[in-house]
Parts: C-alpha cells; structure tokens; sequence
C-alpha cells in the first residue's frame, strides 16, 4: 500500500477551505516551527484509522477548526498492492483466480472519505475502484443510496459466480443493472465493509506517535508489531524465537543496535523481556534502560527488515545524541527504499537535500496551518545537484524558521544575531535563521525560500554591484557584469527595460586587468535599478567597512588578530565590542523582525 494524499477540511489547525498533503514514494519529510500543526497532518490519518472501526468515536470538541457550522471533512486515498489486493480479495470471499476481474472491478485506488456535521451526525463513503461502500451496502452510483434499493446478498452472489465460472466483470454489472420495475438493486454484506478496510490498514500502516511507551514488563506471544514501545519486547521476543526467517531479522536488529552502540549488545529472553550487556558483562535490565536507549531499540524493532509498509514518524529524534540522531535518519533513508515514510521532525539531521521535493513546511498563518512545497519542476537537474552543497545544520535550519537573512560569509553569521541582541531585536525569538551564503550564489538560496514561501533578505556587500565577474544575455549577446545583476537575472526578475539599463553600462566599465568594474555614474544607475527588489539590502561599503570609525576599526584590528582561524568568532567579537551600531544594520535587523511577524 502507498497513501496517494490525505485531506481534511475544518480539521484541527486547518480551514475549511481544506489542505491537500500528497504523498510521495519513499521518504516524505514534514517540518516547520513548534506549534504551527505538523502534528495535525498524521493526525488527520490516526484519525480516520480509528472512525473506521468506529465513526462515533469521532470528538466534536477537539475536531473542529473554527466555525461549528461548518462540516468536517477528513480524506485518505492509497494505492493498493498485489498483496493487498489479495487480502481484500479473502475478505470479500473471491476466489483466487478472479483476481484480474477483480481488478476490473475495483482497480487498485481506494478512497476513505469521512464527514461530520453537528446536524446530520458523522458519514464515512468508500470509493473502491467502481464500487462505492456505505456501511454493509454497495452500489456503482452515489445516488443510489438515496432510493428505495433492492437488497443482493454478496455471499450467495459470489458462490453463484463460482459454482458457474461466470465472468465477474459481467456478473456485477449485470447484478447491479437498474430495472424500471424494481427498486435499485445493491449488494449487502454480512457486516459494514470498513472492518475489512480497516483491517488492511492496521496490518500496513504504523504509527509512531510523538509521545512513545515504555515498554511493558509482560511477554505476549503472537505479537510482532507495537508502534507505541509498550510491546516492543515482546515482538523482539516473538521474532527471536519465530523461526528461522523471523530470527534472522532479530540478529539484524541486535547488529544495528551494536553499530551505533559499540559497547551494548541488545538481547531478550522470557521472564526477563529486553536486556542489555554491556561489554564488561555487567547486563541492565529493562526498567534500567535509558529513554533515548528506548527509542533507537523501538525504531530498529519496526524498520529493520520490513518492506511495503506506511510508516508514520513524529520526532524520531527524542531523547537521541547527535549521533544516534544521524545513525536513525540513515536507517530512515535505507528504510524508505522499500518502504513510505511520512516524518515529522524538529531536527536538521533528518532534512535531505536530495529529497528536497518530499519535504512539506509548514506555517502559521492567523491561527490555522499553510502547507508550503515546492511546484513541480521548480529546479532544474543542475540546480538540484548545487542544493547538495547544502549540508550543515545551520544552513538546513531555514525549514524551521519564520524568517531567514542570508548574509555573505561566517563573519555576519557570527556577528548579526549579536547585534539584534543589542538592539532589543533577539533573533531566536522571533525564529529567525542567519545563514551564510557565498555572494555568487545566492539566488539558489533564495529561489530555495520562495519555493516554500519563507520571507527573507539578502544583505551584500557593496563590491557585488560595481564588480565586473560574470555575464548575462540581453537580446542574444552576451553582456558582461556584476555577480548581483547576475543572480537577479537568474531568479528571473530583471525586465526588458532593466535589461536596456544594464546593457548601456557595459560602455562605461573601467577595464583592469582581471579586476574590471563599473564606474560611479553606472553603479549609480544600476542601485536605483535594484531599489524595487526590496528583499535585497547592499551596504554601502563591506561588511567591516562599516566599522571604519577610529574605536571600532581598533576592534575589528582586534578581532581578526586574537581570532584568525575562525570569522565567526571574529563576527561575534567585533559585534560585543563596538560603541555604535551602524544605521545600515540596524535597519536590517529591524526589517527582518517586521518579516517575521
């Protein structure tokens, strides 16, 4: 089975004009800031998961969105497997050797839909394939529910297709064929029909939730699953001592756990459930065993081995060291080649540049939740390959952030948010990231925010303007220029008229050697050009230009002696010690809090 969307309308943090979450193969990533109704997506699943065994479970006060009034409305669509199939087909009591009529019937989408209004109670519709399911009932038109109906017992129909080798493609149609003179004939089965659907998604779909058992001191046989961590070792349990298939899978567990813990080595044994022996001998027993410990043993129980199979995860990361955390996210990403994955996390370990069209922001807007993503074919297949460059943490801190300002280099990065704290403007507070980009490639960056709709500013150094370092097109000639004229051109936003401005300048660069540039009168023009781009602030010199006053110049002097190895440390040095805040970086910080808010 793979989930093919979930919906909702009027549901928790989302409105009633609805979300659509689509759901890719493989590993599908969601993240934003705390609070703003990631949650609330797999939520949407759990939710309809348990109004399948029974929709009047369904809790009014914890549902709705805002307006009572309003219905609401939850969605899940899958794709089914081979298997799947199969198992539905033993379900509905089809023999075997139908399976390809029935697929004809019931083709390989399933769809779950479930509606509540405080006026006419809670409805749950399935659309499998042609056939539409309310309850124990069955028809090939919505309508048809609405009408009198001529009741046909399933059972008896499918032993009749059987003991006669009739065609069940044509047997169905013919069944369900409307007469003038009886009422509309529909299949009735023996119970509602979400039990078997139900069924099917309990044995493919586990759900992490964010807060996890311990797991219990009783043994039961016969499990083999427990998303929670309460039953965690009893299907450690189970599967070391299921047979040669099932223990094989218990000596991969017990091998991933030695790897990211060299010293323990994971066992279970009746009576005691798990343990760990550490590599004096010395063994810790269950109720010893640390949280993060707990986790890591959960996930490798479930991920190891297990294939075709939906696995939600909420903050995998709990509890865990950084390393642990990057071992887990790598056996997510193997775990994910075989299997869907939908994960939602607060962590930059768990972010993949080379999944970047599987990951989903989430933000708050008034009070209820936006889901940004990426439009189909946003980057191309070069630019796809530069956002691998994006490896650090810092730099991938801009999923979780309300705000981000992209600077040039390590020393911004080290100084800006130093300088926020001076002005009474504390970025972390306001979920703003710095991030250092180099000043030729910042248009990637950008074009990375504006793809999941992060407000941002970009802060360069005056020299990105007059600097004379790359090209652009203009009417099929190439026109030398400036590394910013550059990037604006490659983010698309340069007019025709801009075009013209900037072609005329070519005449006025002041050739020197390898270090060409413009002279005043075209930097002039080319400025007042960039004034309408207002996500884009160019300091008036460099950025320790600024601090060219007599004090502060003995502070950067300082700074860059005492701490050579590092600009960071430079950055934050000179932004502790100088007397005046430079206008210019005042109103960048200014700026980037308004974005924020």
């Amino acid at each position: 089975m793979k989930i093919k969307s979930l919906k909702a309308k009027n549901f928790k943090s989302f409105l009633p004009e609805g979300i659509d979450y689509n759901v890719q193969d493989g590993l599908n990533t969601i993240v934003g800031e705390n609070n703003v109704g990631k949650s609330n997506i797999t939520k949407i699943l759990s939710e309809l998961i348990l109004l399948m065994e029974n929709q009047n479970d369904f809790k009014i006060t914890e549902a709705f969105q805002g307006n009572i009034d309003n219905a609401v409305e939850l969605e899940i669509q899958v794709i089914l497997s081979g298997d799947d199939i199969e198992f539905l087909m033993t379900r509905f009591s089809v023999p075997i050797n139908h399976k390809e009529e029935f697929i004809q019937i019931f083709g390989k989408n399933l769809t779950i839909h479930f509606i509540f209004s405080r006026f006419t109670g809670p409805k749950i519709t399935t659309l499998f394939g042609k056939m539409i399911f309310i309850d124990n009932r069955g028809a090939m038109d919505i309508t048809s529910f609405g009408k009198g109906y001529h009741p046909k017992d399933w059972l008896t129909f499918i032993n009749g297709v059987s003991q006669k080798s009739l065609n069940l493609v044509d047997a169905v149609n013919e069944a369900l064929s409307p007469s003038q003179s009886e009422p509309t004939p529909m299949f009735q089965f023996n119970q509602n029909t979400l039990r078997y659907f139900h069924e099917l998604f309990n044995e493919t779909i586990m759900i992490f939730s964010e807060f996890r058992e311990r797991p219990s001191s009783e043994v039961r046989t016969g499990v083999f699953s427990s998303p929670t961590g309460r039953e965690v070792a009893s299907v450690l349990f189970n599967l070391k001592n299921g047979g040669r298939k099932k223990g094989k899978r218990f000596e991969q567990i017990q091998s991933h756990f030695t790897q990211i813990f060299p010293n323990l080595k994971l066992d279970t044994r009746e009576g005691h459930q798990i343990f760990i022996t550490k590599s004096n001998d010395y063994e810790i027993e269950q109720n010893a065993i640390g949280a993060g410990i707990i986790e890591i043993i959960i996930l490798l129980t479930h991920l190891i081995g297990t294939h075709n199979h939906v696995f939600v995860l909420d903050e995998p990361e709990l509890h865990l060291h950084p390393h642990a955390k990057r071992s887990i996210s790598k056996l997510i990403r193997t775990a994910s080649e075989t299997n869907q994955i939908i994960c939602v996390t607060h962590s930059t370990n768990f972010i993949h540049m080379n999944s970047i069209n599987n990951i989903t922001y989430v933000q708050d807007k008034n009070g209820h939740s936006e889901l940004g993503r990426l439009p189909p074919n946003y980057f191309t297949d070069d630019e796809i390959k530069k956002l691998q460059r994006i490896t650090e943490s810092r730099q991938k801190e801009f999923l979780f952030s309300r705000a981000v300002l992209l600077v040039e280099g390590d020393t911004e990065v080290g100084a800006m948010p130093i300088l926020a704290q001076r002005i009474r403007s504390d970025l972390d507070m306001h979920n703003i990231s710095v991030i250092g980009v180099d000043s030729h490639y910042f248009a990637l960056f950008s074009k990375l925010l504006r793809g999941f709709r992060i407000p941002h500013i970009v802060m360069l150094d005056n020299d990105t303007i007059y600097n004379i370092e790359t090209s652009i097109d203009v009417d099929s000639q190439k026109i030398i220029t400036s590394s910013l004229i550059r990037q604006l051109d490659d983010l698309g936003e340069l007019t025709d008229e801009d075009k013209i401005i900037i072609k005329s300048c070519e005449n006025e660069i002041i050739p020197n050697g390898d270090s060409s540039r413009y002279n005043d009168e075209s930097v002039k023009k080319l400025k007042n050009l960039i004034k309408k781009y207002r996500f884009i602030h160019l300091l008036p010199s460099d950025f320790e230009g600024l601090f060219s006053a007599s004090t502060n110049s003995e502070i950067v002097k300082s700074a860059k002696k005492n701490f050579r190895g590092s600009k960071v440390l430079q950055g934050r040095h000179i932004a502790e010690k100088i007397t005046y805040i430079p206008s210019d970086l005042k109103k960048i910080i200014e700026n980037i809090v308004k974005l924020s808010t």
